[in-house]
Order: structure tokens, then C-alpha cells, then sequence
């Protein structure tokens, strides 16, 4: 293999701020994935010895009291294979190789450019905490291992830093990789690092098998003319960010078989297919924003064995991570990177400025906001108000957390605060109440005072959540939940729900914005941008836009839930490519919250491309209707207030559509779903009067208060929405049959309709299940049959029935089952209920049904079974104990941008199954490792996964089903 010749770096870059003969600072703090697991502080506290060649660094090691005594080394010389020998002790190390194995607690840095490691290999096994700095790694061939950083089996929080690692060539040339991480290796951060001519970047999991390596961060890197692995994931989960490649040559990033990498901010140039899954057909995911694809980027076709995200690269997954980072925007991250990446640059770090120019690493700011410097000065724990004129505050001269020491930092021991010691962060202010060492605004032992530098109201709240970073210091870290409250973090792109609309157009005219495009409002004062969201907790979240501004700054006012929470300027970012993100804390009520963006100058606002939100539980929520936390909640489906009048209003007719999915569909002379819409309303809260309101074909809408306790089954006749008031309305013992031979007309026709009856009765039609919880029915909780149509069952929650909860059978059509929860059901939704030939001759044709949002919650079978019908499913949340997808006789199920937290199996195929097809995209998400089957041995992935892919994507009606939920959505009655 012959490798491409690199260039030399552009010439008139900008000076470095320090000089390489700067003193190392041992004491800078790991960032990303290595600060979480108990954080990697690799030997601080220790002694400081210093080498100059390999025998020295392993006597070094071996000399420690034990195997966790804390020990920085500084390297100062060329470590050969030629010095570098065997020593005993404390310590297991072996002849002409670079051995950490079985330690922990060790920096090794190097002393200006002065520590290379020619043609030996660092090898870390079975060790945790560890940091590699200011090292130059190079020439390592296969016969010293072949990797220029490698890390083997059972190894745990690493941060390397400021390293070069160089090869000369691929495979042919004897080299391997660069950066390889194997055999439970996890709780890794590779940062401003240089990786150059190599056939191979890095790997996260040496095959497909190798599935117990994880949480990998690499930021501010330089990837440059290297052929493939930048790097490739299996299983793992990887937070690319900042980093530039120059000269990708055959493939880049390749998650596959699961793995996933959220991609931010990245700059690509001269890069052949970037981004996507290459060399299998086990796909993994990605999640993208913020990156330029620059010139010389290229794509292939998608082919077998070839899965490119580009040429127009959208996210196929969502997730966050647990700790916070400073994110530079990528217009600037070329001339950032190539001024502080490598070894020798004197730990240079981003300042937040965009001319290139660097700072020490001394201080490493927690920030969100890219667009601000990471500064801070001297500290001051005075307790007084730092409040200027204009209810502004004034935080010059106040700690920016993490840099807890800095002078005149009065708290007290190392990394804690005092009563009434201030800190900075995140862009905002807060005071300690008490002695403590967490994160500001990470729990009840801070107050906010306010934002910095922009009007703020004071508050007395004493928590924020709005952030997902774990404390540097601590022991422990915070993860995002997916099994309930927990913090996460949403973006919301204009066209998906959360997303209210704009004063002014959806445009796609300047390039570098995510999603489809950005927000541009109308030049007029008051004019703005709406979302719409829902949180489970009244307390702060962290807000942030995403926005570009060629001309001078415009002001602007940030609403919630109608009031003024805060009044920012977005600044100037030099052109209308140019995007970066501005940060502040909002106070947000558990429930539905609306936000609006409005300029307050005549020019309206910057072009605004997304927002993005960190907290507790945060959802998007559909926009329309009330935006009240009320307990008295009330669907979009009725704006009528509360009657108990007889009177029968219109009978029916189709005003609207109000349904999404295929109950929003024509057909069967209908042209959507809208339930009682035009109809009388009442409240019932006994079991007859129930019983009497919903028999009837008369438009009307039936509002259930408390707990109505029956048994049997109750018949909806047409044009019905039936809706619970508040959280807790429930219908207990008993279940709703939608079922048209529960019409008047079809007395004296049998129990259930046959294929040669169809036809003798009018369907059923037109009904609206919503915001109900359904208990111990004495049957189903509720059944579609014999040709009833366009029916939408939505935010309910389901608990165990003695059969099913939602059945859909016999001929039924144009249904939508969307936003419920199902606790511990049994046998949860069925889709055609038998193979028989009478059946089938009603079912085919029939049964199209659309699956979304659900949430199921520890129940264990039928998500749904299907048989017969057409299925069509997308950001479902799978915490299941059996099997997922039933796959019944001739099944057509199209999945896509599900989650499988847990599970047996995601598919399971019944005896007498013959026909049945799956189409499983790549946008659905599940670790292999939760589901049971998938690690039995001697399964394959047809046993746990049966998808031939055959199933189109279904046509009849428009959706944007975004990523696969990294966590439950917002489902089950009470959530409307």
C-alpha cells in the first residue's frame, strides 16, 4: 500500500501563546468520557521523577510502595527499543516494549518536544487511571505490537493528550493502528492529539464479538491522511466532537454492529466517505450537528457492505453524554486544531476564539457556550451582590468552575466552596450555601443568582439541573436515565415536533445547519421563533440556540410560558454560515412549557437553527392547544367546556382530521379522524352513564371523571372521542369494543363477524380513545373489530388485562395507536388474531395500522404480534421482557427509529408462520449485549433479528419520525 504524501501546514498560521520550554502542568483536568467512572486523575498528588529512557520510565514504575501508589513521570529523551529493558518490583513489565499492565494512578508527560517514543509502542493492559501527555508516538511496527497506543483487556479510564502518533504506512508496511482499544476497555478520552499516515486511526473492539468496550470521547484531534478506523465502533458508544480531518482516504468514522457516535462540530476536508457504516451490513448509528463538510469530501453509493451517512448526512440516532464540554463552532476548529494539536505545543488549548489563536491548558472550562472565551481570573467569595445597573450582573473577577484553585480562591481545601463562596458556570452565577465540592447548580447546595452579563430576575431556586456533567473530582458520575426522570439532553430542528413555527420562512440558503434548515424571521420587532416542550420537574434547564448573525448583534427576549425569563444579544458570528450557540439557565414547571425566541429590534432575529435543552426528563410536545400543567388537562380534540346536557348536537360529518399515521388517512368514504368533533360534550363518571353515552352513532365527546369501575365489554358506536379529565381517570374491570357488530343492526347476527357478512351493518368509524388508564379488564382493554376504521388510540396507559390491551382484528383498517404506556401487560397489542382462511379472506387488504411513541414499560409480549396486516412502527421504546416484533403469517412490519433498551429478542417467529416480512432500518437502535437471545450460544442474528428488509416505507401519509428515543417518551394518560 502506498500512502499519500501529507502537506505542510499552511503557512501564516498564528503564533502559539506558549513557548514549548513552559513547565508542564501535571494538574490539568481530563475532559469528556475519562471524567466519568470516578474521574482520571493518572498521578496526581504523587512524586515527580523524571527519565530520559524505557528502562528508567519501567524502574520508575516498579519502584512505587504498590501498584496504585500515584506517580507522575516526565519524559525527557528518545525511549528506544534499545534502552528499554525489564525491571521487577511493584510492577509487571517485559523487555523492548512500553508495559502498563495491572497499575494504576500514572501520568506519563512529556518535557517540551522532547519525549518520542521511536518505534515502541505503549501498551496499557489491565490498568485504569492513566494519563498520557506531550508524547510523540511513532514508526511502530508489528514486530513491537503494531499499535502506537494500545489498550487491552480490562482497562478503564485513560485521557491522552497532546500525543502525536505517527506511522509510515499500512498494513503492507507492517504497521497496524494507531489508537486500538479492545477487551473491556472503557472511560476513554483521546484530546489534541495529532494521528498521521496510517492505514488504520483507530478501533473500538477488535470484531464483532468483542462487545464489553465503551464511552470513548475524542475532541480538538487532528485525523490527518489516514485510510480508514477514525475510528471504527463496534458495540461502543463514541462523542466525536472539534476535530478536523484532513485526507480521510478509503473510509472515516464506521459505527457498526450497533455502535454509535454522536458527531459535532467536526471539520472534514479531502475525506472519502466520512461518516457511515462500511465492510458489513451490521449497522451502527450516528447522531450529527454542526459539522462542514468541506472540499474534497466524497461519497460512494450505498451497496452492499456500504452504508455512507452522506451525501446529505442525518442523524440516525439521539443521545447524550454524562458531563459537560466546551464546544468550539466549526468554522473555527481548522485553525484551532492546527495551532494546538500534537505534542510540543505546550499543552495549547481552544480560548473560545475563532482567529486560531490557543491558551494553556490550565484551565479547562465546563462551559456549553462556544462562543464565549474559557476565562477566569481572580475569584472573590464575597457574598455581596455582584448586580450592576439594569438588573445585569457583573461576573468579572469570579472562578468559572472547574478552576476551583486559582488565586484568591478562598473556599477552603482543594476543589471545594465555602458558605457564600461564588462561582461561575455554564455563562451563569452561583452561591454556595454551604461547604460543598459539586458542580454549581448540580443540587440544592448552590443558589443562581443569575445570567452573567444579561438582565436576570434573582431566584431563590437552590437547584439546576441543566446540566449532565458529573463533578471532576468526584467519585461518582451522572448518566443519563433511560428507565425514567433522569437528566437528558433534546434538540428540536424546525419540522419536528416540539418545533411551533416562525415569523418569517423555513430557509436552507447558507450552508453548515443541521437538520433540513433554519428559522429566518421577518425583519420586524416582535417577531420570533416557538417551540414546545414538556419536563418533569419545576426547576432550571439549560437552554441553548443555535444561530448565525452576519451583521451586527440583535437583541432579543427569551418567553416562557408568555413571561420574559431573560434578554441576550445575539452577537455577530461574521457570516451567515458561521453558526455557534449561545447558553443560558431558564426556569421551566413540570408539564408542557412554551418557548419563544422574539427580537426586540427592528431587524427581527439572526438566522436560528435549532435548540437544544438539558435537564430532567426533557421531551418534545405537539404544538397546538393548551400549554397549562393543569391537572384538569383537556385534549386538542375538544375546546368545549364540561356538559351534561342530553342534547344531540351534529350528527357526525368531517369537519377536520385531528389523527396522524393511517388514522389520518381517506378511505372507506372518510377523509380522517376527528372523534366527537362538532358534537355535544359530556362527563360521565359512572359505568352506565358511560355505557349510554358511547353506545350511539352521534358525534359526541365523552369526558370519563375518577375511576368508573364495571365488567364486560362496552360497544363505541361512530364519531366518539372518549377522553379522561386530569391524570387519573380510569376505566377499571372492564374495556372498550369498538366493534361494529356491537351496532344496534347487527343483533341476531352471532357473536363475531364472518367474511361473507361484511357489509349487512355499517362499520364503526371515526372514534378517539385518549388520556385513560385501563385496569384489570375482564377481557380486552380495548378491541378494533369487523371493519371498524379510522380509530385513534393515544396517551393512554395500559395495565394488565386478562387478555389483551389493543387488539385490532377482523377487518379493521386506518387505525393509530400512538403515545400510550404499557406497565407490565402480558399480551399488549395483537394485529390479526388467527390464520384461518375466513380470516384471512377479511384481514388482507386490511389491518394498516401505525405504532409510534409508545412506551413499553416491563411488559412482556405482542409490541404488537402481527398477522396478515401492515405494521408500521417507529420511536417506540422497548423495555420488554420477552420478544418485541411478533411475526404472524404473512406479517408486513416497516420498524424504523425505534429504541430496544431490553428484551428477550427483537423479532419472534411463531411455527405456522409462512410470508411474513420485516423491513428493520438503520435509524432503529438496541445493544446486543441487553437483548437475551443475541448472546445465547449459537444464535445468529436471524434468531434474535429476522429482517429481509423487503417492506416499503409506507407512502399514504407524511411523518417525521427524527431519532430513535434515547430515553421513554412522553407517553401514558396524563402526559396530552
Amino acid at each position: 500500500m502506498t500512502m499519500k504524501k501529507t502537506s505542510k501546514l499552511v503557512a501564516g498560521c498564528v503564533s502559539l501563546l506558549l513557548a514549548v520550554s513552559v513547565p508542564i502542568n501535571h494538574a490539568s483536568a481530563a475532559t469528556g468520557y475519562a471524567t466519568q467512572n470516578g474521574n482520571t486523575t493518572g498521578g496526581e498528588g504523587g512524586d515527580t521523577v523524571r527519565v530520559s529512557t524505557g528502562s528508567q520510565l519501567h524502574k520508575a514504575i516498579c519502584d512505587r510502595a504498590n501498584d496504585d501508589t500515584p506517580l507522575i513521570i516526565e519524559v525527557d529523551g528518545t525511549i528506544t527499543l534499545g534502552n528499554t529493558e525489564k525491571h521487577s518490583g511493584s510492577c509487571n513489565t517485559t523487555d523492548d516494549k512500553i508495559e502498563l499492565k495491572e497499575i494504576s494512578n500514572i501520568s506519563i508527560i512529556g518535557i517540551g518536544s522532547n519525549a518520542v517514543f521511536d518505534k515502541i509502542g505503549i501498551h496499557i493492559r489491565e490498568s485504569s487511571n492513566i494519563i498520557l501527555r506531550n508524547l510523540h508516538v511513532r514508526d511502530v511496527t508489528s514486530s513491537n505490537g503494531g499499535d502506537a497506543i494500545g489498550m487491552e483487556s480490562n482497562v478503564s479510564n485513560v485521557w491522552v493528550d497532546h500525543c502525536t502518533l505517527e506511522a509510515f504506512g499500512g498494513e503492507n508496511e507492517g504497521y497496524d493502528s494507531l489508537f486500538d482499544m479492545k477487551n473491556n476497555t472503557k472511560y476513554i478520552t483521546l484530546s489534541y492529539s495529532v494521528l498521521k499516515n496510517s492505514g488504520r486511526g483507530g478501533l473500538v473492539g477488535s470484531g464483532d464479538g468483542d462487545d464489553q468496550n465503551n464511552y470513548i470521547t475524542y475532541h480538538h484531534n487532528h485525523f490527518q491522511n489516514i485510510d480508514s478506523r477514525a475510528p471504527l465502533l463496534r458495540h461502543a458508544t463514541a462523542h466525536i466532537y472539534n476535530n478536523f480531518y484532513d485526507g480521510i482516504n478509503k473510509s472515516g468514522i464506521n459505527p457498526r454492529i450497533g455502535g454509535r457516535a454522536k458527531v459535532q462540530n467536526n471539520v472534514f476536508e479531502n475525506a472519502k466517505d466520512p461518516l457511515g457504516t462500511f465492510y458489513t451490513s451490521d449497522l451502527g448509528t450516528w447522531e450529527v450537528s454542526g459539522n462542514i463538510w468541506g472540499p474534497g469530501v466524497t461519497w460512494t453509493s450505498e451497496g452492499e457492505d456500504n452504508y455512507p451517512a452522506g451525501p446529505s448526512p442525518s442523524s440516525t440516532t439521539f443521545f447524550s453524554v454524562p458531563y459537560s464540554y466546551a464546544m468550539d463552532n466549526a468554522d473555527c476548529i481548522k485553525s484551532i486544531v492546527l495551532n494546538s494539536a500534537g505534542h510540543g505545543t505546550g499543552l495549547a488549548v481552544s480560548n473560545g476564539g475563532c482567529d486560531g489563536s490557543t491558551s494553556s491548558s490550565t484551565s479547562n472550562s465546563s462551559s456549553n457556550n462556544s462562543s464565549s472565551s474559557s476565562s477566569s481570573s481572580s475569584s472573590s467569595n464575597s457574598s455581596s451582590s455582584n448586580s450592576s445597573s439594569g438588573g445585569t450582573i457583573n461576573c468579572a473577577g469570579v472562578n468559572e468552575y472547574p478552576n476551583w484553585t486559582s488565586r484568591n480562591w478562598d473556599g477552603g481545601e482543594y476543589d471545594h466552596a465555602a458558605a457564600g463562596d461564588q462561582m461561575t458556570y455554564q455563562n451563569m452565577l452561583y452561591q454556595a450555601n454551604w461547604y460543598t465540592n459539586t458542580q454549581p447548580g448540580s443540587g440544592n447546595a448552590w443558589t443562581l443568582l443569575g445570567a452573567c452579563g444579561s438582565s436576570s430576575s434573582s431566584t431563590s431556586s437552590s437547584s439546576s439541573s441543566s446540566s449532565t456533567s458529573s463533578n471532576s473530582t468526584s467519585s461518582s458520575s451522572s448518566s443519563s436515565s433511560s428507565g425514567g426522570p433522569g437528566t437528558t439532553e433534546l434538540t428540536i430542528e424546525e419540522g419536528e415536533r416540539g418545533f411551533c413555527g416562525v415569523d418569517g420562512d423555513i430557509e436552507s440558503e447558507y450552508s453548515g445547519f443541521s437538520g433540513s434548515g433554519y428559522a429566518n424571521t421577518d425583519n420586524e420587532d416582535g417577531n420570533g421563533v416557538r417551540w414546545r416542550v414538556s419536563v418533569a420537574e419545576s426547576e432550571n434547564y439549560l437552554l441553548e440556540f443555535t444561530y448565525a448573525n452576519q451583521s451586527e448583534g440583535r437583541s432579543a427576549a427569551v418567553e416562557i410560558n408568555g413571561q420574559n425569563r431573560a434578554n441576550l444579544t445575539l452577537s455577530t458570528t461574521g457570516a451567515w454560515n458561521a453558526w455557534t450557540m449561545q447558553a443560558i439557565n431558564v426556569p421551566l414547571v413540570a408539564g408542557v412549557n412554551d418557548i419563544a425566541l422574539l427580537a426586540t429590534n427592528p431587524q427581527g432575529l439572526a438566522n436560528i437553527d435549532d435548540i437544544k435543552l438539558v435537564g430532567n426528563s426533557v421531551q418534545a410536545a405537539d404544538c397546538g392547544g393548551s400549554s397549562s400543567s393543569s391537572s384538569s388537562s383537556t385534549s386538542s380534540t375538544s375546546t368545549s367546556s364540561s356538559s351534561n346536557s342530553s342534547s344531540s348536537s351534529s350528527s357526525g360529518g368531517n369537519p377536520g382530521n385531528l389523527a396522524d399515521g393511517f388514522a389520518s388517512i381517506s378511505g372507506d368514504g372518510r377523509s380522517g379522524t376527528n372523534g366527537g368533533e362538532g358534537g355535544e360534550t359530556v362527563t360521565v363518571s359512572n359505568f352506565n352513564d358511560l355505557v349510554a353515552q358511547v353506545a350511539d352513532n352521534n358525534a359526541r365527546i365523552v369526558r370519563v371523571s375518577g375511576t368508573i369501575n364495571g365488567s364486560g365489554m362496552v360497544n363505541v358506536g361512530s364519531n366518539k372521542t372518549i377522553i379522561g379529565i386530569g391524570s387519573g381517570a380510569s376505566l377499571s374491570g372492564f374495556g372498550l369494543n369498538v366493534n361494529t357488530w356491537g351496532q344496534p343492526g347487527a343483533s341476531g347476527l352471532g357473536d363475531a363477524c364472518d367474511a361473507d357478512e361484511v357489509g349487512l351493518v355499517a362499520p364503526v368509524e371515526n372514534v378517539i380513545i385518549a388520556n385513560l388508564n385501563f385496569r384489570d379488564a375482564d377481557d380486552d382493554s380495548i378491541n378494533v373489530q369487523c371493519w371498524a376504521h379510522h380509530v385513534w388510540i393515544h396517551h393512554n396507559t395500559f395495565y394488565p388485562a386478562n387478555d389483551g390491551s389493543v387488539d385490532i382484528k377482523r377487518g379493521s383498517d386506518m387505525v393509530t395507536v400512538s403515545y400510550n404506556r404499557f406497565v407490565g401487560t402480558e399480551k399488549s397489542m395483537l394485529l390479526g388474531h388467527s390464520n384461518k382462511p375466513e380470516i384471512a379472506a377479511m384481514d388482507r387488504g386490511n389491518l394498516r395500522v401505525t405504532y409510534h411513541h409508545n412506551w413499553f414499560d416491563g411488559s412482556r409480549t405482542r409490541h404488537p404480534r402481527v398477522r396478515f396486516g401492515y405494521a408500521h412502527l417507529y420511536n417506540n421504546y422497548w423495555q420488554i421482557d420477552d420478544y418485541a416484533i411478533g411475526l404472524g403469517i404473512e406479517a408486513n412490519v416497516y420498524a424504523e427509529a425505534n429504541f430496544v433498551h431490553s428484551g428477550k429478542t427483537i423479532t419472534s417467529i411463531f411455527s405456522e408462520s409462512t410470508g411474513y416480512r420485516l423491513t428493520w432500518t438503520g435509524s432503529n437502535v438496541y445493544d446486543t449485549a441487553t437483548i437475551t437471545r443475541a448472546n445465547d450460544s449459537g444464535k445468529t442474528q436471524k434468531d434474535w433479528l429476522d429482517a429481509d428488509g423487503s417492506v416499503p416505507r409506507p407512502t399514504a401519509y407524511s411523518y417525521n419520525p427524527g431519532p430513535a428515543p434515547s430515553s421513554p417518551p412522553n407517553a401514558g394518560a396524563g402526559t396530552l
